[in-house]
């Protein structure tokens, strides 16, 4: 999760414009909290990056089988003599390992194999970006603002991925079409030139790859590759052009979530109304307290200063806090918890629940969670010198 300009991208704006903490976009939404007479102005935007774990892929790592074929490929290897099974079985194990690769790397990004071809990835500013930079790994945004913070203009925009290739405009950074591309890229270092079959006896000679297609179905992706492929021993010789493997991942649901939860946000703004909620909790006139949203008192004068270094960092700390306890319903790694009956067992049980997001659906079999990486988000304060005082409201003489 990113500072001012979202994900998995996804975004959360929000301004504690004088009493609310709330964008000059959601104003209209929330205009209970428009009192012109609060304390302090707050621009922030947080980012979720969506990260697709791809779990069925290290299940499927760990136990398939490797001359594991489908039944349409069990009939093709029957037509084929004896001493050259293993030269196919050797392909499609190495088409196998390759499209595995491809979908760990698409999946701990967001969907991305290619992602310095869609934006930037500033690790020093992660809200000027168009994605977030985790050093090894980069995430595009689903949901974000794209304009500068220094403009303070709200303007959505999402690197989604489409997940078919359907041959429309932008169907080239398809989840299909990147899957394709990378086994069409990287297979021939799996296939190391069939080097091991010289020790059999047997030549292998093949031309460079001609085709590579990636289908993403409902339960599986099936992977197919054109290459030619000449294996001889002796006076016997064989030719293959064709190869396939189905990966049984079922990704088009995990898009499908992450897409809910991106269109939720997108819709609900449910992270504003959990920051919102929160905020309520830990603002106040007391000490070591951030400044209150709004506050009444019968001085002459305001009395009550913050310095505005320590209110950021007191926001980026309850950010950090309070996001990973964000959960999806549903989902199977929810946990629930019911405070013991104290003076304000309410309040934080009603904290608790606000952090449980409800409009998400198809998720039993799914976890998600939510992060943030520690990143310095985008204020903006309406200080003065550093220095954050009351506004006189109201004086009886």
């Amino acid at each position: 999760m990113s500072s001012k300009r979202g994900r998995l991208g996804r975004t959360m704006s929000s301004s504690l414009s004088q009493n609310s903490l709330l964008s000059k976009h959601h104003k209209n939404r929330f205009h209970y909290f428009n009192n012109k007479k609060g304390q302090v102005t707050v621009f922030i935007i947080i980012g979720i990056a969506l990260l697709f774990s791809f779990a069925g892929v290290l299940y499927v790592t760990k136990i398939v089988q490797k001359d594991k074929i489908t039944e349409e490929g069990f009939r093709a290897l029957e037509d084929v003599p004896s001493q050259f099974r293993s030269v196919r079985t050797y392909t499609e194990d190495c088409l196998r390992e390759t499209a595995e690769k491809g979908l760990k790397i698409l999946g701990q990004q967001g969907g991305y194999i290619y992602v310095d071809l869609i934006g930037t990835y500033d690790p020093e500013n992660p809200t000027n970006a168009d994605g977030v930079n985790l050093g090894n790994m980069k995430v595009p945004y689903w949901h974000y603002s794209r304009p500068e913070n220094q403009l303070n203009v709200i303007a959505y925009s999402s690197l989604k991925p489409k997940l078919y290739d359907d041959g429309k405009e932008g169907s080239e950074m398809s989840i299909e079409s990147q899957l394709s591309r990378y086994v069409k890229e990287h297979i021939q270092e799996c296939l190391a030139d069939y080097t091991q079959f010289k020790e059999q006896g047997i030549v292998v000679e093949t031309s460079l790859i001609q085709d590579a297609q990636a289908q993403v179905g409902e339960e599986s992706v099936v992977f197919t590759i054109n290459l030619d492929v000449k294996a001889s021993q002796g006076e016997a010789q064989e030719q293959f052009n064709q190869f396939f493997v189905r990966v049984p991942l079922n990704l088009k649901h995990y898009y499908d979530v992450a897409s809910n939860i991106a269109e939720s946000q997108k819709n609900y703004f449910f992270l504003e109304a959990q920051f919102l909620s929160l905020l309520g909790s830990f603002t106040s006139l007391a000490d070591n307290m951030l400044p209150p949203m709004n506050a009444a008192t019968f001085d002459v004068a305001g009395t009550k200063f913050w310095q505005t270094p320590d209110v950021e960092e007191k926001l980026q700390q309850l950010i950090s806090s309070y996001i990973p306890m964000l959960q999806v319903l549903g989902a199977h790694n929810l946990q629930y918890y019911d405070y013991p009956v104290t003076d304000l067992s309410s309040i934080y049980q009603q904290n608790y629940n606000n952090n449980i997001i409800t409009n998400i659906n198809d998720v039993e079999d799914v976890e998600v969670r939510f992060d943030y990486f520690g990143w310095k988000p985008y204020f903006d304060f309406n200080d003065v010198d550093g220095m954050i005082t009351s506004q006189n409201t109201l004086q009886i003489l």
